[in-house]
């Protein structure tokens, strides 16, 4: 006698579920103003960073020249 089991005793008749994909959000076709906000304050501390750098740089000169000129 052969243990294995038929076909006939395997099959299983119950429907395999299927899972429904998640619907795709929709995409912003307006920009975000979070983002413009936070892209506008990052735009705007860099060029405070320079014209502070700047500041720096011409204050160094100058101050530079007039210890050369009391030094004369």
């Amino acid at each position: 006698m052969d243990m294995t089991p038929s076909v006939e005793e395997d099959s299983n008749d119950t429907p395999i579920p299927v899972i429904a994909p998640s619907p795709v959000p929709p995409t912003h076709e307006k920009g975000s103003a979070g983002s413009v906000i936070a892209i506008l304050l990052i735009v705007a501390l860099l060029v405070f960073g320079a014209f502070y750098v700047w500041g720096q740089r011409l204050s160094e000169q100058h101050a530079d020249q007039v210890v050369r000129a009391v030094g004369q």
